[in-house]
């Protein structure tokens, strides 16, 4: 996730992106990755209005000209030096499970083909989450049952093992 922030970031040549997942037991949004934004902008937590939230669980992109007028605080954004921003979500088999936000250093207004690009970029970023969270959770598995095999084999093929 932090080379998929840091290329977007580098060759769209914004000030900085995100990826934030929503966690599982509180539905809050949490920060997975990040790139180009200062450690005290990311410590101040994530900003989303809830309409904004809404539309992302809804699949929609977000795209804000007016960036600190729009998130209701302006003051750490123009201390950021962000004027504009663009969430999209990411989303698999329909669902929605965070978010990935670019931040643009002048006023920008996001084209539409812009706008579907960075969607399908996170469509993709969803997938290789998803993945990631599969290969975790068979690695467990695996391991899992490596250990009742060898447990099981100690017990009736190994030294002392039970004569039946």
């Amino acid at each position: 996730l932090q080379q998929i922030v840091k290329v977007i970031t580098e060759d769209l040549r914004v000030k900085g992106s995100l990826i934030r997942l929503f966690d599982a037991e509180t539905g809050k949004l949490e920060l997975r990755a990040s790139f180009g934004l200062s450690q005290a902008y990311l410590d101040a937590g994530a900003r989303f209005p809830e309409r904004a939230l809404e539309e992302i669980k809804e699949g929609r992109p977000v795209a804000v000209f007016d960036a600190p007028g729009y998130l209701g605080n302006p003051e750490p954004l123009k201390r950021e030096g962000v004027a504009s921003l663009l969430s999209v979500p990411l989303r698999i088999h329909g669902q929605s499970i965070g978010v990935l936000r670019l931040y643009t250093h002048k006023p920008y207004t996001f084209a539409e083909t812009e706008i579907n690009l960075m969607s399908l970029v996170g469509e993709h970023c969803a997938l290789l989450i998803r993945n990631a969270q599969l290969y975790s959770a068979m690695k467990v598995r695996y391991e899992s049952l490596v250990t009742d095999f060898h447990a099981w084999f100690d017990r009736f093929c190994g030294p002392g093992a039970l004569k039946i």
